[in-house]
């Protein structure tokens, strides 16, 4: 029964690109790394690229050792990365017919449309 390598996730992704960011600015080439951390050409394709499966741990420590990295701040800046890309945006303030801005937590809907009401009343002039 053939094994279906695991997927990537975010981690993996990022853990991959800073490794490939790190070779970049290293200025070795491929086969000096190859040489130096005893993965394969092919290997490090697969990795820099973020094709599954993803990094070992071990894989990681191998490339860490020749790239002068620590495999812990590999690991804590993928999971930088990833907080910083899922984190929510902030909450935009919702600003009333007046200009007044409001704390969309403490207006409603139906307190907006009671506003609007209330100044369209306001500019109405009486024959």
């Amino acid at each position: 029964m053939a094994r279906t390598p695991k997927q990537l996730g975010p981690h993996d992704e990022q853990v991959a690109e800073i490794l490939r960011e790190r070779f970049a600015e290293a200025g070795i080439t491929q086969v000096e790394l190859e040489a130096r951390s005893g993965i394969s050409r092919k290997r490090l394709g697969k990795i820099f690229n973020a094709e599954a499966p993803p990094a070992t741990v071990g894989e990681i420590y191998q490339m860490s050792e020749v790239l002068d990295l620590r495999v812990s701040d590999v690991v804590r800046w993928a999971e930088e990365r990833v907080a910083a890309s899922s984190a929510a945006p902030p909450e935009a303030p919702l600003v009333t017919l007046d200009g007044e801005v409001v704390d969309p937590e403490d207006y409603t809907l139906a307190a907006m449309d009671r506003d609007a009401d209330d100044e369209v009343e306001a500019r109405q002039v009486e024959p």
